[in-house]
This record gives structure tokens, C-alpha cells and sequence, in this order.
């Protein structure tokens, strides 16, 4: 493999940690491990609906949630990268101060698809 493609994240993004910025809205978020490899921990709503929202069950792509699949899959992405427990996972808040999804509705989505 060259130096080149060892730099390259999942997506085929260059990896730079130090420039890149934590916004779902312009780019995905990969953490560096040992070595080339690095873990994506959250997508951009493209290319969520471009690789994945394709391989979820039909169910699952007809339900409507009040927060939107691709954050979903970013919070169950956290928990899985993070090993913590569900109730301990960072939900975003939204305007009153109130979570925009309950921990375990994550769970269940998680757990039954």
C-alpha cells in the first residue's frame, strides 16, 4: 500500500486531524488509530443515503423518527466506537434544552432494525 493510500479514510477522504472539523454538515468525522487505519464516527446525510440507507431493512426506511436516520446511525456509530453504556451516549439537544431523541429509542432502533 502506498503512503499515499494509508492517509486515505474509509470514504477515500485524506486524513488531517488537526484541520479537519467535527460538522456533520460538511464533511464525515474519522478518528485516527495506530497506524493508517481510522474509525468513522459519523457521516454526512449524503452519503448515508448514497451506502447505507439502501441496506436497511424496508421498515426501517419507511418509518419516519423526529430525528433524522443518518443521526441515528451517527449516535449508534458513537456508542459503538465509545463502548459506553446507551444511557451515557451524547445526544444533541435542541432549542429547549430537551433531547432530541431518548437513549433508548436509539437502543431499540439499534436492537430491532
Amino acid at each position: 500500500m502506498r503512503k499515499d493510500e494509508q492517509n486515505r479514510g474509509l470514504w477515500g477522504y485524506k486524513e488531517n486531524m488537526a484541520t479537519q472539523k467535527n460538522d456533520s454538515r460538511t464533511m464525515s468525522y474519522h478518528l485516527t488509530t495506530e497506524g493508517s487505519r481510522s474509525i468513522l464516527v459519523q457521516l454526512r446525510k449524503s452519503e448515508f443515503n448514497e451506502f447505507i440507507l439502501k441496506h436497511l431493512p424496508e421498515k426501517m426506511q419507511k418509518r419516519h423518527y423526529q430525528v433524522p436516520r443518518y443521526k441515528i446511525f451517527n449516535y449508534i456509530l458513537k456508542f459503538l466506537y465509545m463502548g459506553c453504556q446507551w444511557k451515557m451516549l451524547p445526544i444533541e439537544r435542541d432549542a429547549t434544552g430537551r433531547p432530541g431523541i431518548h437513549y433508548s429509542q436509539v437502543f431499540r432502533i439499534f436492537q430491532f432494525g
